[in-house]
């Protein structure tokens, strides 16, 4: 059975619209929170209750479930869980004394869409909103682009 404490954050929090506020160019407004992952990806229904996955890595939302009960079923799979939650690595991480805290999730160091890997060895502890908020501007990123630095706070990195 999974343990969803080490899979997914709280959706009830006092700042999931401002989360989700940051993806509104990419999913408008008519989707609510069901699922986050400890990982920042996204499980939102819709006014007719298709529900949506929004993979921030990717920095796309498609549909995975034409309601929440079949949702609710393809969660109790293995495979979807190791998929959708990336499961093996959440316990890994766990294991390891990776903990995310209460504001806190996994993340990318570097996102692969700006040409890191998809290891292990590039994931930390990340803040939750930052994360939310980085991840959806370099979503904006058109494909092919050439990123040569990053500026955070007037600091280039």
């Amino acid at each position: 059975m999974a343990d969803w404490g080490r899979l997914l954050i709280r959706t009830n929090r006092p700042d999931i619209a401002e989360m989700l506020g940051c993806w509104e160019w990419l999913i408008g407004r008519d989707k609510h929170p069901l699922v986050m992952t400890k990982f920042g990806d996204w499980f939102l229904a819709d006014a007719d209750g298709q529900v949506h996955w929004l993979d921030v890595l990717e920095g796309t939302c498609k549909p995975v479930a034409g309601s929440v009960a079949e949702f609710e079923r393809l969660m109790a799979e293995e495979e979807q869980l190791d998929l959708w939650l990336m499961l093996p690595w959440c316990y890994r991480l766990h294991d390891e004394g990776h903990v995310p805290g209460e504001d806190q999730c996994f993340g990318f160091k570097v996102p692969p869409r700006l040409g890191a890997p998809v290891e292990l060895a590039n994931v930390e502890v990340a803040n939750l909103m930052a994360y939310q908020v980085w991840m959806s501007q370099i979503a904006r990123i058109p494909p092919g682009t050439t990123v040569d630095a990053i500026t955070v706070n007037g600091r280039r990195s």
